[in-house]
C-alpha cells in the first residue's frame, strides 16, 4: 500500500478553514452562554479580526507552495 501524504499547501488551506470556523463557534459559544456581554465588543472584534487575517495569512503562504496532483 503506497502511503498518501498530504502536502504542505493543503495542510495550511485546511488549518485557515479550522481558524475560521473554531473562531465562529467560540464566538457563538460565547453569545450563547452570555459571557460574551460581560467582555467588550472591541475584544470580541479584536479576537474575530485576528483570526481571520491570521486565516488569510496563512491561505496566502499556502499558495507559495506548489500544488501536487493527487494519485487515485
Amino acid at each position: 500500500m503506497a502511503k498518501h501524504k498530504k502536502n504542505t499547501r493543503d495542510i495550511l488551506q485546511y488549518l485557515a478553514l479550522f481558524i475560521v470556523l473554531g473562531t465562529q463557534i467560540v464566538r457563538l459559544i460565547l453569545y450563547i452562554t452570555e459571557v460574551a456581554y460581560t467582555i467588550p465588543e472591541t475584544t470580541l472584534n479584536l479576537w474575530t479580526y485576528t483570526a481571520f487575517g491570521l486565516a488569510m495569512a496563512l491561505l496566502l503562504v499556502s499558495y507559495l507552495f506548489p500544488k501536487r496532483k493527487q494519485s487515485a
